[in-house]
């Protein structure tokens, strides 16, 4: 089985070589070896490519630590199978500066492994247990945290219960604007079962500049059902009360700016009633 998952990985990797050019200038990366290349993508000038077996949205929902990459100025991410124009045309728009970064995604995904260290770090942090010495000092050096065990595992604790009740990335941004467009779906986007057009014409235009987000208040769930339905798969998904009491650049929603803001607190630099 470990043989022939390899084999495959060869396959895929020789393909994308051949989609992109033997010898161009690009770090391809299999979401599956993610921890063990992170070193090498963090340095990386050059356009990574990540790819595997599973759509963006479910390793962004399971919080997979190589999300928050896809959306950097230098990443893209493909779910195979792909098609080889496609790798070419996306390699290309990164060495031409084309590829729009995504902050608040990558926001997202920093609150997210944020709270998984958190986690490793409590279940590391036992008195006796192997790691514990190393899970001290990663409690020091990334939340400032030291002391004895007992104490450590006290303060991680409290960290935890507040990420579970402050979900929102304001805990990161503070009163900084996040870039970009934020559109609601249901009532917005998707009117009645159907594709509101001039909402979705605005969002490709508004695409080719700025970072768009697609954003729903209800189940997240839902909400992608009615996009794949609808063949909108371009366009990140997440819930609005990541959000909540953040500072953004654009938002296009169906409630009035007022009774947005109340339900959400969330401030727009610019609202867009649809």
């Amino acid at each position: 089985m470990v043989e022939k998952t390899e084999a495959i990985k060869a396959a895929l990797t020789r393909a994308m070589q051949v989609a992109i050019g033997e010898h161009a200038d690009v770090l391809l990366v299999n979401v599956e070896d993610f921890a063990g290349a992170e070193t090498e993508i963090n340095a990386a000038a050059c356009p990574v490519i990540f790819y595997g077996f599973y759509q963006e949205s479910r390793l962004q929902k399971e919080k997979h630590p190589a999300a928050p990459y896809f959306y950097r100025k230098n990443t893209a991410y493909f779910t195979v199978p792909f098609r080889l124009e496609e790798i070419r045309v996306v390699y290309r728009d990164i060495l031409a500066g084309r590829k729009i970064e995504n902050p608040a995604m990558m926001l997202l995904g920093k609150r997210d492994a944020r709270e998984k260290l958190i986690l490793q770090l409590l279940h590391d942090i036992l008195p006796g247990k192997y790691g514990c010495e190393q899970g001290l000092e990663t409690a020091r050096r990334e939340f400032g945290i030291s002391g004895t065990i007992e104490k450590v595992r006290y303060a991680l604790a409290g960290l935890h219960a507040k990420q579970q009740v402050e979900k929102s990335v304001k805990t990161i941004t503070g009163r900084t604007v996040i870039p970009g467009v934020f559109c609601d779906i249901e009532g917005t986007l998707i009117v009645g079962g159907k594709i509101n057009a001039s909402v979705l014409k605005k969002l490709r235009e508004y695409a080719a500049t700025k970072p768009v987000t697609l954003w729903t208040g209800g189940s997240l769930d839902e909400a992608e059902k009615e996009l794949t339905k609808e063949g909108i798969i371009d366009f990140p998904l997440v819930s609005k009360y990541g959000f909540e009491g953040c500072h953004v650049e654009v938002v296009m929603d169906d409630l009035g700016e007022k009774e947005f803001k109340e339900r959400y607190h969330i401030a727009p630099q610019k609202y867009i009633k649809i």
